[in-house]
């Protein structure tokens, strides 16, 4: 009986802490100094909801890119439509991206890079 009440517990745990789903990125743009990428993706239409998380993960030839969108559990229904907007977020970079390649976490697929001429 224990073990059942812990796996119920779970189970909820996990169905009210939300969902995450990986948002397309389209471009990057690097900045002068190179210890900064800004990153164009698309979000879902606000009906949808949600918050966007960026992280990057480096080694010394790759920095990997993901944008995740969150959104928290909801009771209830809502009417979302499916079209998408471009939106972009910072992510910063611990080290000059230099010659490295920037990959879409998601795809695995090269991210195309502009420089920032601010």
């Amino acid at each position: 009986m224990a073990g059942s009440a812990l796996v119920l517990f779970t189970v909820v745990a996990i169905v009210l802490a939300g969902s995450s789903e990986p948002a397309e990125i389209r471009g990057a743009s690097v900045s002068n100094d190179g210890r900064r990428l800004d990153v164009e993706y698309v979000a879902p239409d606000e009906t949808c909801g949600g918050e966007p998380r960026i992280r990057a993960e480096e080694t010394s030839s790759v920095v990997t890119i993901t944008v995740e969108i969150h959104r928290p559990f909801e009771f209830g229904t809502r009417t979302c439509l499916l079209r998408g907007r471009l939106m972009s977020a910072g992510v910063d970079l611990a080290n000059p991206l230099g010659d490295r390649t920037v990959i879409d976490g998601s795809t695995t697929r090269p991210v195309p890079l502009t420089e920032d001429h601010d």
